[in-house]
């Protein structure tokens, strides 16, 4: 994904308009600059041990108030109140949520001396409340990310379907970098990453996050070098046989630095951890295997050397992490 943004004109625009130099990687440069923001907040208060401290503190100097609504009655006496004020960016709210936006963020039309400048209405009914922590952070890079020019008229929404637009996609992108705190994880980065340990951090740390969201923020905010690996069954590209594939894959900054390279969609090697999971020898697994022992039909491989895989079976796919202990 990240390679097709940083092709797009819209994100290079906004590159630009945020005042980035121009260059091959404008996704990296937008999460840079973003990531110095809140560096910059945090400085003026010591919450760097809770993380929905940073993201209260964040939303205060944002100038935005989050509002949580969890009922489709809540959805609708809301809707109400707002337009009663004068808040039309919210009329079709309760329309909105019931066809699965997100997150509403708009600028207050009719500001009291005492509100915030804009309001971001998140959407925490049913399931919906899993995903709320990930959607305030989304909220909050749209804020990070405006421009002076478009802070005249502001509304956004965050919906739960695939967004083709790549502003949206970007959003999600930031958003995966600054909810996951990396000076919140160094206390835990003496014992090794596994599936346990990433589910003590969320509990403790992160309690607001869903399991999903925490297993590739932490992954990625690790400060050491993790390779994150979903496999199951897919075909190759002009192809209907299926095999074991890598369908999803996520290189962290720290293994990205040493040089790892893993790409979408390879074969799971036969001699692998992760197939004997797959194949019910095992409901999970660990071992030390190399990276280039994934090898595709073209002859590129993996790279990065030899990592320790942890892999666990997580309905119809396989779950890996691979770390150097």
């Amino acid at each position: 994904m990240t390679e097709r943004l940083n092709s797009n004109l819209t994100v290079r625009t906004l590159a630009r308009d945020l005042g980035l130099a121009a260059g091959p990687d404008p996704v990296s440069g937008i999460v840079k600059f973003c990531q110095a923001r809140i560096r910059r907040i945090l400085a003026e208060m010591d919450c760097t041990q809770d993380a929905c401290g940073i993201l209260s503190l964040t939303a205060a100097r944002l100038d935005t108030e989050f509002v949580d609504v969890n009922s489709e009655q809540e959805a609708s006496a809301l809707q109400q109140q707002f337009v009663m004020t004068g808040e039309t960016g919210l009329a079709l709210m309760r329309k909105e949520f019931a066809a699965g936006v997100l997150g509403i963020t708009v600028l207050r039309l009719n500001k009291k001396r005492f509100e915030r400048r804009y309001v971001s209405v998140i959407n925490c009914c049913g399931r919906n409340a899993e995903r709320a922590y990930f959607t305030k952070w989304h909220e909050l890079v749209h804020l990070l990310t405006l421009t002076d020019q478009s802070r005249l008229s502001f509304r956004r929404t965050h919906v739960a379907v695939d967004m083709k637009d790549p502003e949206e996609s970007l959003v999600d992108v930031v958003a995966g970098h600054l909810a996951f705190h990396p000076p919140l994880l160094k206390p835990y980065a003496r014992r090794p990453l596994s599936f346990e340990l990433i589910e003590e951090i969320r509990a403790a740390v992160f309690p607001e996050a869903s399991r999903t969201a925490a297993m590739l923020g932490i992954t990625k905010a690790w400060p050491k070098p993790v390779v994150l690996v979903k496999a199951a069954l897919a075909s190759k590209r002009n192809t209907t046989a299926k095999q074991l594939r890598a369908t999803g894959v996520s290189v962290n900054q720290a293994a990205a630095d040493e040089g790892v390279s893993a790409i979408r969609n390879f074969r799971v090697p036969e001699g692998s951890i992760i197939q004997d999971v797959f194949a019910d020898r095992a409901t999970r697994a660990e071992g030390t295997e190399p990276m280039e022992s994934w090898v595709s039909s073209d002859g590129s491989h993996w790279s990065g050397g030899e990592f320790v895989v942890r892999a666990i079976r997580l309905g119809d796919c396989i779950q890996a992490i691979f770390t150097r202990n």
